[in-house]
């Protein structure tokens, strides 16, 4: 006669808990804790075929196979607390109340980077700002930038709200920033600079589409007006922190200040030029031919000679052994103080001067002396006077 038990179910059991089974070695009932059967292995006569769990862990596919579904992870535990990826390009930050994450498109503002500052001085939205220090606990301190105050130069970034003295905020240190604030005064699409303080105007930025005139400004190039509206400006911010900035520099061209003490690419041409590998050439210098501290040297053999406004500036040395005959006839191209050096260049003969047509010579006249030197020397307009070794 068949005895049938009926026992309590329990939901839930434990490794530790004990269960009797039959040894297949000798028959004998044991007893063994459920901790005993999982030890030994998987599969085959020993072992567990299958487990069943409550959810995250389901059964997939073959027996031996589980899945691991989860939900959403919270921020406070690490996670995202979101559901799906944004789109291409998003970028993973903190939402504006700090409170979860979100993804936010270029759009949205994730095209700039972003620092927090402490304002020391009171600033208007937009305002350049430069780096004055640190502060324990609130970090760089910020202060207006002014391109008068070499001091207060170079811009860091804009700042991002208008805050009062002492203020904890944040500024864009490079990227877009646009918003409620006024650019309208700026040119959209040109390139805006740090302005001066004495050019504030009330609510409006410390900015400027204008170059800074004037030998004690600083230019620097803070960014790119992309839109000029009086209530949804946009800029694009590039502050690199250089206070100075000039163009590139054209070929054969050099800086030079113009009235506005601005640096411009500028030739040098006239009777001095300079190529783009550094060498100067003078073609001329009016009144002063030798700029190199000599007079260039002109051999003649002529018997006479009429001195013509190409040797100005120049010594000759006549080498005919007789009697050579000079004539000089004054000229609007012989500029007042015009010198020409004469020399009887030979151990014997003479050189002997004459004015022409509407010249005037005073001084002597004639060189006797063997490698003797005289200089015809213009004094004043039509007038010329020849001294040295001279009779």
């Amino acid at each position: 006669m068949a005895i049938n038990y009926t026992y309590p179910v329990k939901g839930s059991p434990i490794t530790t808990d004990e269960f009797l089974i039959i040894d297949s070695a000798d028959d004998s009932t044991k007893k063994v804790t459920v901790a005993n059967i999982l030890a030994l292995g998987q599969g085959g006569d020993v072992g567990v075929a299958s487990l069943t769990a409550v959810s995250p862990i389901s059964n997939i596919g073959t027996a031996t196979d589980v899945n691991l579904t989860l939900t959403t992870v919270p921020v406070a535990k690490g996670g995202t607390n979101l559901t799906a990826l944004g789109s291409a390009l998003n970028v993973l930050q903190v939402n504006s109340a700090g409170t979860a994450l979100e993804y936010a498109s270029t759009v949205e503002g994730a095209k700039h980077v972003i620092q927090n500052v402490r304002f020391v001085e009171a600033v208007v939205k937009g305002d350049p700002v430069y780096i004055t220090g640190y502060s324990p606990g609130n970090g760089t301190t910020v202060a207006k930038a002014d391109a008068s105050d070499p001091s207060k130069m170079p811009a860091y970034g804009i700042a991002n709200e208008t805050v009062s003295q002492n203020t904890n905020g944040t500024i864009t240190a490079i990227g877009s920033f646009n918003g409620t604030f006024d650019s309208s005064y700026l040119t959209q699409n040109e390139v805006i600079y740090v302005d001066i303080a004495a050019n504030d105007v009330a609510g409006r930025p410390r900015l400027t589409s204008t170059k800074p005139a004037g030998e004690a400004n600083l230019i620097q190039n803070i960014g790119f007006c992309s839109r000029a509206n009086a209530n949804n400006g946009e800029i694009e911010v590039v502050a690199v922190g250089r206070a100075n900035a000039t163009p590139n520099l054209n070929s054969a061209k050099i800086f030079l200040g113009n009235s506005a003490n601005q640096s411009v690419a500028t030739a040098v041409t006239g009777e001095v030029t300079i190529s783009n590998t550094g060498v100067t050439a003078v073609t001329s210098i009016s009144g002063n031919v030798s700029i190199q501290g000599y007079s260039p040297i002109v051999t003649k053999s002529d018997a006479t000679f009429s001195i013509s406004t190409e040797e100005a500036g120049k010594t000759i040395l006549f080498t005919n052994g007789g009697t050579v005959a000079i004539n000089i006839t004054d000229s609007s191209e012989y500029p007042v103080g015009s010198e020409v050096h004469l020399v009887n260049f030979k151990a014997s003969g003479s050189i002997e001067v004459a004015a022409g047509v509407g010249t005037t010579l005073t001084g002597g006249t004639e060189i006797t002396y063997a490698y003797g030197k005289g200089t015809l020397k213009k004094e004043s307009s039509g007038n010329w006077v020849f001294f040295g070794q001279v009779v």
